[in-house]
């Protein structure tokens, strides 16, 4: 089995080549696209969560500090 087709090789052979090394290329940059939209939204989420817990955190401490007043 050849890793480089011979030059004198039929067009499907290169075609397959290429095509491979092409398909690599374009997998791994949707991988990479796919991973960073997973992270991103994952990380925005997170922090618009801990925001919310914060401000509700923030709005019992009031309440404590106006009842014990």
């Amino acid at each position: 089995m050849e890793v480089i087709p011979d030059p004198h090789g039929s067009f499907g052979d290169w075609l397959g080549y290429w095509g491979n090394i092409i398909g690599g290329i374009i997998g791994a940059i949707v991988a990479a696209a796919v991973s960073y939209f997973v992270t991103t939204v994952t990380f925005s989420k997170l922090n618009h969560q801990r925001a919310i817990d914060e401000n509700k955190f923030q709005v019992q401490v009031n309440l404590r500090t106006e009842l014990l007043k």
